[in-house]
């Protein structure tokens, strides 16, 4: 197990690092949601999870997740997960005014990876050369 990293959001260290059962409610704290997301962010960046590779593994990592156990976590968990995502080669819809869960569990329903056509990898590539302009709108999990 690692230790927990400075974070803008507050997590469950005790429970930190160890799996989440979103069928058990007592494991359904927005610091436990918060710190799981967290976690397995970094486990993410420390393995170079891309592409469908990194899509299979977050459906499996996510497996079970509800609108409503997403929507409990730290918004900025939430952001640092999609963008993670995004940024690493899965495709997430982008609506303006759709929720981080919503569009977290949009992505977890899809029965196979999104096939990114050459206007969202454009777009996708202006948007992380933008990013990379603004720090502060990168993922704020550490790395391994």
């Amino acid at each position: 197990m690692t230790n927990v990293p400075q974070l803008d959001f507050k997590v469950d260290e005790e429970r930190w690092g160890d799996p989440f059962d979103p069928n058990d409610e007592d494991q359904q704290t927005t610091e436990n949601i918060s710190g799981y997301i967290a976690y397995v962010i970094m486990i993410y960046q420390s393995r170079r999870y891309k592409d469908n590779d990194l899509w299979e593994i977050f459906h499996e990592d996510f497996e079970n997740f509800t609108i409503e156990i997403f929507s409990q976590a730290h918004r900025q968990a939430l952001r640092d997960l999609r963008t993670h995502l995004e940024n690493n080669g899965v495709w997430i819809r982008r609506v303006k005014g759709s929720s981080y869960a919503k569009v977290l569990k949009e992505c977890l329903e899809e029965e196979n990876p999104h096939e990114w056509t050459e206007q969202e990898t454009r777009e996708r590539n202006q948007s992380a050369h933008q990013s990379a302009a603004q720090p502060a709108q990168q993922s704020q999990v550490p790395q391994l």
